[in-house]
């Protein structure tokens, strides 16, 4: 047979095909969740992070809709400008301002998926060569336990997990995270007075596109203004579906064959950090994008591996054995890491739960679950300053727009 390996346990001819090229594993391309794991928003992701507040003030452990267990909340503040009255003159009025009570925002790490796949040695009679090949598609994308005795993912095990990563955990996650991002859409200061849909979460149209399918100058008019107008610094993150990755395309930042993104080109003339996302156009509306500050939003993860004591030592029982892995998110197919200047990935620690037990034919089976826990930062409107005449108060760091194709 082709390669001399066998993937089926029936010893079906069957051609090994899952390493050639656009065979292999194929993940979707999230740009809104990867945007929201990026370095642009670290400082961010450090702030939120369950790990990181020691103080018991600042991370609390507590019920939250939709979940039967605890989760933790980070509960972040900040103290908005205010609306303030000056003097006039020197006086000896000692009626001054008080100081101000601190705006106070509860992350609650309410998102939770995981999926469960079974291991039956009844029905594992592999070959070794079948395995070895196994072992080498997931090679690097998945880690493997520490107990020996639980040892599971490997093999087929890991390359189905794998598989079924995309579908049951990061597509929900990257639903999760964008429906997130839409429905704190704020005021543009560029844009005082659109009102479409609403007022305060507003669409603004922006000519992109010329009749020989240049780009228009409104286009990056826009994001500039954008910037200035609502004071950010750095770059924003613009997250986008078709229309904004054919305009990359124009600028040069997007490779002809889609390949990855070319950093130095997009640093270098764009005031934006772009992030395709396959959802985007269907979840929100095509040509529809979001732009977005670094400080105003960003999503993290944790382990309950990690909190064992909060919930009595579940840990490493009889028949299961609870610990972590990590595991590789492919954004783009994996070998187009060597065409572009451009990660193709990002790894993020799992819960994994392997129980064994014996099935009605007294063999073997490892039930292994994995799971990701995770919540999301968004800036609350009032930010900024108390005064709600002022249009920063409705600025929440996340503008929409919509991109006219002619």
């Amino acid at each position: 047979m082709p390669n001399n390996v066998n993937l089926g346990i029936a010893r079906t001819v069957q051609a090994a095909l899952m390493h050639t090229t656009n065979n292999g594993l194929k993940f979707g391309r999230y740009g809104a969740l990867q945007a929201m794991l990026s370095p642009a928003v670290a400082e961010v992701r450090s702030q939120i992070s369950p790990y990181g507040p020691k103080d018991t003030t600042s991370v609390i452990w507590g019920t939250v809709p939709g979940r039967d267990i605890q989760v933790p909340k980070v509960q972040v503040n900040t103290y908005p400008a205010r609306l303030v009255t000056g003097y006039d003159e020197r006086t000896r009025d000692l009626n001054g301002e008080e100081f101000s009570d601190p705006l106070t925002v509860d992350v609650a790490y309410d998102f939770y998926k995981e999926i469960k796949i079974n291991r039956q040695i009844a029905r594992e009679f592999y070959e070794p060569k079948a395995i070895a090949y196994m072992e080498n598609l997931v090679s690097g994308k998945i880690s493997e336990i520490g107990e020996p005795k639980y040892r599971a993912l490997v093999d087929r095990l890991a390359l189905q997990v794998m598989q079924d990563f995309d579908s049951g955990i990061a597509k929900p996650f990257a639903q999760y995270v964008l429906s997130s991002l839409i429905a704190r859409i704020g005021k543009n200061a560029a844009a005082p007075g659109a009102a479409t849909p609403t007022a305060a979460a507003p669409l603004v149209d922006v000519p992109t596109f010329n009749a020989d399918r240049s780009l228009k100058a409104e286009f990056w008019d826009f994001i500039n203004e954008t910037k200035i107008a609502n004071k950010i610094s750095g770059n924003l993150i613009m997250i986008g579906g078709t229309l904004a990755q054919r305009a990359m395309r124009r600028e040069g930042i997007l490779a002809i064959n889609d390949a990855g993104y070319n950093w130095g080109t997009m640093f270098g003339r764009t005031p934006v950090d772009f992030y395709y996302d396959e959802l985007i156009d269907v979840v929100y509306g095509a040509g529809q994008i979001l732009l977005i500050d670094s400080g105003a939003a960003a999503v993290e993860t944790f382990c309950y591996a990690d909190f064992a004591e909060k919930f009595g030592d579940p840990t490493n029982s009889d028949d299961t054995v609870d610990e972590k892995a990590r595991i590789m998110f492919l954004s783009l197919p994996e070998e187009e890491s060597i065409l572009q200047n451009v990660a193709n990935s990002y790894i993020r620690d799992v819960d994994v739960r392997v129980t064994r037990k014996r099935d009605a034919n007294d063999f073997a089976v490892a039930t292994a679950t994995i799971a990701l826990p995770a919540g999301m930062y968004i800036r609350p409107n009032g930010w900024f300053t108390e005064d709600t005449n002022n249009i920063l108060h409705g600025v929440s760091g996340i503008f929409a727009a919509k991109l006219i194709a002619s």
